[in-house]
Parts: structure tokens; sequence; C-alpha cells
């Protein structure tokens, strides 16, 4: 599905290997850290649909937020010389 960037949308920016990616997102509701201990796995066993792009879960105040693996999402490309 496209989606249309409006003036209420959200560009994140990432890193991802060497590349700088921007992420046309709904919405920033928060920017939190957190402790690698913290992160829980992705449960595995249950029919929840394709979840390889999850790579932990975490639980905060406002309710479980999800991981995602930025790498598996955008695969970086080998450049060749």
């Amino acid at each position: 599905m496209l989606t249309e960037a409006t003036e209420v949308h959200v560009v994140v920016i990432v890193w991802i290997g060497t590349k700088t990616v921007g992420i046309l997102v709904d919405a920033v509701s928060d920017i939190i850290s957190v402790p690698t201990d913290e992160i829980r796995p992705v449960p595995t066993g249950q029919s929840l649909g394709d979840m390889s792009a999850l790579n932990g879960l975490v639980n905060t105040e406002n309710g479980m937020v999800a991981l995602l693996d930025l790498n598996t999402l955008f695969p970086v490309e080998e450049e060749s010389f």
C-alpha cells in the first residue's frame, strides 16, 4: 500500500549499515531508551502472521512496544567496486 505524505506524517531518519534512510510514519508518540536486558524475545510457534521483522518486545508504562529489525525490512545490497 502506498501512503501519500501529509503534513501530519513524520520522517524518522535511521542508519542501516552505512546507509541513511528516511522512514515515513504516521506519528511518533515517544522516544525511549531500553536496556538490553529488558528486551524480550518475540514468541515463536504462534500463528500471528509474519513476525520476521520483529527484533524483540519491550514492556513500557503505556503497553508493549515491538522493536523492528531494520536490516530485515530494508536489506542493504552489497556495493560492488
